[in-house]
């Protein structure tokens, strides 16, 4: 008899664990012989975030976590396949490093016919940020025509999104909007730079996490935290 088919007639024991319900393999005699985790299971006993006691040292909290992620990028995929219902075909603009989670994310959770393409600007350098903003990596395509969503991590100082928003207008889009992770606070917002779907509102501290990072590090944290001033 094939091993595992016998295996499989005797899982009958079963525990909970560290709040998931293992399932024992055992064999004729009722010895354990392996054990099942149901993936479902053990994802919902996983915690979100971490404790302030797992941080990286180089952490201070967490600011959203990966659950709040989750759901909110859900709800936001429902509002724009609202919104862009019958139009054709929507054109994905993911904005390289920062935005490439938050875009994956986003176009699974699409009920609309739509493309994904990517653009690299220059704005942030290792350590600091500048006003200036050149392009690195442009579109495959011509967007002359099409509908575009351009999609963000973070909306600081506005100086890339703003400069972004102008090109892409000046290329004939049929329309263009935008999609924006994070919006940090600030008592003087960008006011020339529309946001048209924003995942959340953070405080106007340096964030990593889920695509965000600080000289390329902790970008790819499930969930966004605030990072020390003396990293």
């Amino acid at each position: 008899m094939n091993l595992f088919r016998q295996l499989s007639l005797h899982e009958k024991l079963s525990e909970d664990i560290m709040g998931s319900k293992l399932q024992f393999l055992t064999d004729e005699f009722g010895n354990r012989t392996g054990v099942v985790v149901p993936i479902e299971e053990w994802q919902k006993s996983q915690p979100s975030s971490p404790s302030s006691a797992d941080l990286h040292p180089d952490l201070v909290r967490v600011i959203v976590g990966a659950d709040e992620i989750h759901q909110r990028v859900q709800t936001l995929a429902a509002q724009i396949s609202s919104d862009y219902a019958g139009v054709g075909r929507l054109y994905l603009v993911g904005i390289l490093k920062g935005a490439f989670i938050f875009l994956a994310d986003l176009a699974r959770e699409l009920s609309i016919p739509h493309i994904v393409d990517f653009m690299a600007l220059s704005s942030y350098g290792k350590t600091t940020t500048s006003g200036a903003v050149r392009i690195l990596m442009d579109l495959r395509e011509p967007i002359e025509g099409q509908h575009v969503l351009i999609v963000e991590d973070i909306l600081d100082t506005g100086h890339t999104l703003s400069y972004l928003y102008r090109n892409l207008k000046d290329r004939n889009p049929a329309s263009i909007r935008t999609c924006i992770l994070t919006s940090k606070r600030r008592p003087n917002p960008p006011a020339d730079v529309p946001i048209d779907y924003l995942g959340f509102e953070i405080p106007d501290v340096w964030v990593v996490g889920y695509g965000l990072d600080f000289a390329d590090r902790h970008r790819t944290l499930p969930y966004i935290a605030e990072i020390k001033k003396t990293v």
